[in-house]
């Protein structure tokens, strides 16, 4: 189910004030799960951060170059699943999920700008 802006907003902002609330030795660690939160479901958040506990913007490789940047040559992705949709057999419209798949994101840490020297 999709969430909207506002409550990613929300669940954010509530997970970090649990954190530290709760005065948790790896804080830190809990407030950069819940930034990546905001844009990805708690498995795949959970799994970005196993791979890489220091990311705090990520994002796909297209999705990247359209940003004006690029993932820098011999950098690893992040593997998260994506959700395939299939069209529905019982006759309704739309579509219904058929599985996962792996997907591969990078960090903005594992990204440089676009410069001339880099698009040619």
């Amino acid at each position: 189910m999709a969430r909207s802006k506002e409550e990613r907003a929300a669940f954010h902002a509530t997970l970090r004030g649990m954190a530290e609330r709760a005065e948790v030795e790896h804080a830190d660690e809990v407030a950069a799960l819940a930034a990546i939160l905001g844009n990805y479901s708690m498995r795949n958040a959970a799994l970005i951060w196993a791979q890489c506990p220091d990311a705090s913007a990520v994002a796909g490789f297209h999705d990247w170059r359209k940003a004006g940047r690029v993932v820098r040559k011999g950098e690893k992705g992040l593997a998260i699943l994506a959700p395939m949709a299939r069209k529905r057999d019982d006759g309704e419209e739309g579509t219904a999920l058929a599985g996962f798949r792996v997907v591969y994101v990078f960090d903005v840490s594992q990204t440089e700008a676009i410069t001339e020297e880099v698009a040619a």
